[in-house]
C-alpha cells in the first residue's frame, strides 16, 4: 500500500522581493520535502526538487 504526500501551502505577507510570497511544499511519507515551489511579487517562480532547482529555490 503506498503512502500518502502531505503538502504546506504558506503565504507570506512583505515587500521584500528577494523573498517569496508564497510556497508550496510536497512532503514524502517521512515528512522529508521533496519538491518546493516558490512564488515571488515580481511573478517569477522558484522550483526545486531533489537535484534539481531553476530560478531561486532552494534544493530540497
Amino acid at each position: 500500500m503506498l503512502g500518502s504526500m502531505e503538502h504546506i501551502d504558506v503565504e507570506w505577507i512583505h515587500k521584500n522581493a528577494a523573498y517569496p510570497v508564497r510556497q508550496v511544499s510536497e512532503l514524502d511519507t517521512r515528512l522529508n520535502e521533496i519538491r518546493k515551489l516558490e512564488f515571488f511579487l515580481d511573478g517569477k517562480l522558484g522550483f526545486a526538487a531533489h537535484e534539481l532547482s531553476l530560478h531561486r529555490a532552494w534544493q530540497c
